[in-house]
């Protein structure tokens, strides 16, 4: 099945909980945190490094949502002995179903599960020795890869506009990016 197959099947499955909604969201926003990669061919190091996403919110009962999140993120892997450095663009794609729950204060949190969809380019793909000169070349990877993403934040400010915070860890099922970070969005709301 091809890439944009498989986008259209993931709109269709969410989408029409867009019907049913009784607040709709939309969101920018910056996160933080660890990347790393599922390799076939062997151990990667990690980076730690920014990403960009968008979100989309679909509030379809008073405390079910669906938060669709695709997120941007370009970023190198170490070349060192023992783990393979490459060069890694991920577009990710994530459908997570979240309950809300009453903080203190002003404060809604979030708490769901759900999966995700990257479309990676690993590029420059080599081992290294200690000298740092390569020892194993391999090929550039470009995959669509699937994940279980699981996700927790929480927000607060007006009805028509508000800040999140928001926790994610993401489990590659095959060959992903593996992530754990932390973002800052701004959300606003329309009817």
């Amino acid at each position: 099945m091809k890439t944009k197959d498989k986008l259209m099947l993931i709109a269709l499955l969410i989408l029409p909980q867009g019907a049913l909604a009784d607040i709709y969201e939309y969101g920018l926003g910056l996160s933080y945190g660890q990347y790393s990669v599922n390799d076939p061919d062997g151990p990667t190091d990690v980076a730690f490094t920014q990403a960009v996403s968008g979100q989309w919110i679909v509030t379809s009962r008073k405390h079910w949502r669906w938060w669709i999140d695709a997120q941007y993120v370009n970023f190198d892997l170490d070349y060192t002995p023992g783990n393979i450095g490459q060069a890694v663009r991920s577009f990710h794609i994530d459908a997570v179903y979240q309950r809300g729950f009453r903080l203190p204060m002003y404060l809604d949190g979030w708490i769901g599960a759900g999966l995700g969809m990257g479309i990676n380019k690993m590029t420059n793909r080599a081992l290294v020795d200690d000298q740092g000169f390569i020892t194993q070349s391999f090929d550039d990877r470009d995959e669509t890869n699937y994940s279980i993403i699981t996700n927790a934040g929480f927000a607060f400010g007006g009805k028509d506009a508000r800040m999140t915070l928001n926790a994610r860890y993401t489990i590659a099922l095959d060959n992903d990016v593996e992530t754990m970070n932390t973002g800052f969005f701004i959300v606003f709301t329309y009817d």
